[in-house]
């Protein structure tokens, strides 16, 4: 209860609390700063472990007071960048981001104010428990009056306004940190922050989310996969009903030890619906939050929650795979073209292609790891995704001044499925090969 009492809802207040975490912070820097020169060097690396974790437990004490997007999107911005020192990614994953739920007389409320009438009159039957939620909304099942079974998705009350103020406050107080490893990052964080903050304000678009849902369901090549059909006419800014799909998400369905050659085609689905739109429409399901995929008994594959949805540049595609073509052959030049375009280099490094490639070495070989065999079996490389933790990854991240805003959520996606393809120890096929994709969708 506690808590509850402890959350500002306002602008102003969400700011001040911002405000004064950063003055507290700061000062416990300058305390820091003072003492720092006159300790051995022994003393000092662990002095700033002590101090990065005093700092951090202040900062995500706030964001997990707040509970906005802001802490959702600190996350990913840990999980994906690696820009935070390790002792602020250890706090996040202790925090835990939670939307309380609706009571059911706003549940009415909602419905009714879209539709001017009851959910009793809209549909056959309506449960006004929700059996999901997200950051976004809530779900609940129904049934409509032509006996099929849908979800309907509410969205929470203000939450648009939210979005928009959480962001600006957690860009100020990130910017604002005393951290040198964030000062150095500002432009990079900055266009990081601001994709996330346009997908975040999209997701709130109930209408747009359905027409996008449309589409991929119209466009959807793929027998064995399932894209949930949205109801048009029961879909507005603030309220989604779709088909709904039986099935389990990942973690149920592990728990009915599947066969390894089960594991493998839901991988191999998971990757092609992912490259055909990204090569042939340019666009992504930018959301790969296990829960998003439901493994259906007859074998197919449902996709649900349209969302967050990524419109990419048409060149973008093009780009990666390019990227990944010029990697493998070991053609710096063409790569520092392509990292150019997406002003990825700071002016120091814009020319000078060997600095480059030594900071790359490393994450050269990483990156085209699973596309140096026809079929790559995670089982067979346990450590692949722990490596982009190391070391010798983050020497690469020294070349990045700033990102294309279509690399944010393309990364989050693939790294997003890697993950998944790892908890699976799947064997995969994988590649951005236009004519390859297309190919085997005639042949699916």
């Amino acid at each position: 209860m506690k808590n509850n009492k402890e959350l500002p809802l306002g602008k102003r207040a969400r700011f001040s609390k911002a405000s004064k975490t950063v003055l507290k912070v700061s000062g416990k820097h300058v305390l820091y700063s003072i003492k720092k020169p006159f300790v051995s060097n022994k003393q000092k690396e662990a002095s700033q472990h002590t101090h990065y974790k005093k700092i951090s437990k202040d900062i995500f004490k706030l964001l997990s007071i707040l509970k906005g997007v802001s802490l959702k999107a600190a996350q990913m911005m840990s999980m994906e960048l690696e820009l935070l020192p390790k002792e602020f990614n250890d706090e996040l994953k202790k925090a835990c981001y939670k939307v309380p739920p609706l009571n059911r007389a706003l549940v009415r409320k909602g419905i009714h104010s879209e539709f001017g009438k009851s959910p009793e009159t809209l549909f056959s039957t309506f449960t006004s428990k929700a059996f999901a939620a997200a950051s976004i909304g809530q779900v609940h099942k129904a049934i409509l009056k032509t006996n099929e079974k849908v979800v309907v998705k509410i969205q929470y009350p203000g939450i648009e306004q939210t979005i928009q103020s959480d962001m600006k406050m957690l860009t100020y107080l990130l910017l604002k940190l005393p951290i040198p490893k964030i000062k150095e990052k500002q432009i990079l964080i900055k266009t990081y922050l601001d994709e996330c903050e346009s997908r975040f304000i999209e997701e709130t678009d109930y209408k747009k989310e359905a027409s996008r849902l449309d589409f991929f369901y119209k466009e959807n090549p793929f027998k064995t996969i399932q894209i949930p059909k949205p109801t048009l006419d029961m879909c507005t800014k603030t309220i989604l009903t779709m088909e709904y799909l039986n099935g389990a998400h990942l973690d149920e369905w592990l728990e009915t030890n599947p066969t390894q050659n089960e594991k493998n085609k839901y991988a191999q689905q998971l990757w092609d619906f992912f490259s055909f739109f990204f090569t042939k429409h340019h666009i992504i399901h930018a959301d790969p939050n296990p829960g998003n995929f439901i493994f259906m008994a007859n074998g197919n594959l449902g996709i649900i929650d349209f969302g967050c949805v990524k419109q990419l540049d048409p060149d973008f595609p093009s780009q990666i795979a390019n990227v990944i073509h010029y990697h493998l052959k070991r053609e710096i030049d063409p790569v520092m073209e392509i990292y150019n375009k997406w002003g990825m280099l700071s002016s120091d490094l814009k020319e000078n292609s060997q600095q480059v490639e030594d900071y790359l070495l490393f994450f050269r070989e990483w990156l085209t790891l699973p596309f140096r065999e026809k079929i790559f079996d995670f089982e067979k490389h346990p450590d692949y995704l722990q490596q982009r933790f190391s070391d010798d990854f983050k020497t690469a991240m020294n070349i990045m001044h700033n990102t294309t805003h279509n690399f944010v959520m393309f990364d989050r996606s693939y790294m997003g499925l890697l993950t998944i393809f790892h908890r699976l120890k799947a064997k995969v096929e994988l590649s951005f090969d236009e004519n390859k994709i297309v190919s085997k969708v005639k042949t699916t």
